[in-house]
């Protein structure tokens, strides 16, 4: 149905970056400069650069890639067995532009964090002179930081999760982690306790997602100051304070089963099966404090769609064999959006809404969560257990 229905994407600004080979699987995307991106696939790293696709051998399945851009260090998920391992940035950046019968070899250190492997997540700060990293097994979240004096990586506390870690954000004095719940873990005692505030009766709602086996997908900050961060689940995203209460009433709601999301200001990328919906967040209407109307989108449909990566225009995608960039400001050409796919609160029957029905659900079974023996949400305190690396 989908490839009798889909709209041409010729009408889209849509740029097609690279033609991928079919042997080769995608996971993810960066650009290490200006000109030079670089790909973790299923073969190992892959440079683009002036045009041509260059294999860089020495590692193989990369998963994820970040960079410590204070280090000049480059960190990944890499091998068959998902460990942590990192490069020196200029030596990759030198590899990607050597010539394919050179074939270059990349030279990397492993991260050793107490024999953990198995890693699917990675997140680096982005807050200066922090040099320190997030990752994560499928019960452990791993906080790691780069000694100067020993010029190597060493992890400073290792917690247990109950369910996979699936994002996290670094704050200047505290990590906020998206596990069953959103915790905010204090980066100088290494305390945690849940982010949302419970006592929040707008956050009724996601309070208790949990409980419904819906967990978060991303944590954005939206604004800086003062700050403002955007909660995303799989059923509606929230916007929060920097204590983790309710900041507005403003909606988001998504036309499809939101698969991640990704903020490049002014404008929200929510990444679906089907496509790839866009919500420009104009600032003067999320500040208004009588604002309770469902933001518009347009939406960029594509048939098995994946996230890759981001840059500081818009998002990169894998699609139909190729690496594709979407940058909002050519989708999004006004608030009217009249030259796009458009998505407004007009007629409700044409949209599919969880928020409603998820509301519903939880407030008829509002009595049995109260009368069960699981945890009170609205316990605050959090205990995780810990090992210890540092004094």
């Amino acid at each position: 149905l989908q490839t009798l229905f889909i709209e041409d994407l010729d009408r889209y600004n849509v740029d097609s970056i690279l033609t991928v080979p079919q042997d080769v699987y995608v996971n993810c995307l960066l650009d290490v400069t200006k000109n030079i991106k670089v790909l973790g696939t299923d073969q190992g790293i892959y440079s683009f650069y002036n045009e041509c696709l260059l294999h860089i051998e020495g590692l193989t399945e990369i998963y994820r890639i970040c960079v410590l851009p204070e280090l000049s260090v480059v960190v990944m998920i890499a091998g068959k067995n998902s460990v942590l391992v990192y490069c020196d940035l200029n030596h990759l950046v030198n590899l990607t532009q050597c010539a394919p019968c050179s074939k270059p070899v990349l030279k990397h250190k492993n991260i050793a964090v107490k024999n953990l492997d198995g890693f699917h997540f990675l997140q680096a700060s982005s807050v200066a002179h922090h040099h320190t990293l997030c990752a994560a097994t499928s019960k452990q979240v791993v906080i790691i930081k780069y000694d100067l004096d020993s010029d190597d990586f060493a992890p400073l506390r290792i917690m247990d999760t109950a369910e996979p870690v699936g994002c996290a954000l670094f704050t200047e004095h505290t990590l906020i982690v998206g596990a069953d719940k959103f915790f905010e873990i204090d980066l100088s005692k290494f305390t945690a306790e849940e982010f949302l505030d419970s006592s929040d009766v707008r956050l009724k709602h996601a309070v208790k997602f949990h409980k419904m086996r819906s967990f978060p997908l991303a944590i954005l900050q939206i604004f800086n100051n003062p700050k403002e961060y955007l909660l995303c689940f799989n059923e509606c995203p929230v916007f929060v304070d920097e204590y983790g209460r309710s900041s507005r009433t403003t909606e988001i709601k998504s036309s499809h089963l939101p698969l991640g999301f990704q903020f490049i200001r002014p404008y929200l990328y929510v990444i679906q099966f089907s496509g790839v919906e866009i919500f420009k967040l104009n600032e003067n209407v999320l500040r208004s404090e009588n604002s309770c109307e469902q933001i518009p989108s347009v939406s960029v449909e594509f048939t098995k769609v994946r996230y890759l990566g981001h840059n500081k225009r818009g998002i990169y995608i894998f699609h139909d064999g190729k690496v594709k960039f979407l940058e909002g400001k050519k989708l999004v050409f006004s608030d009217d959006c009249s030259s796009v796919s458009q998505f407004t609160d007009g007629d409700e029957s044409d949209r599919f809404s969880f928020t409603s029905s998820i509301v519903q659900s939880l407030d008829g079974n509002s009595s049995d969560v109260e009368n069960s023996s699981v945890e009170d949400v609205s316990a605050k305190k959090v205990q995780f257990s810990q090992t210890n690396f540092c004094t």
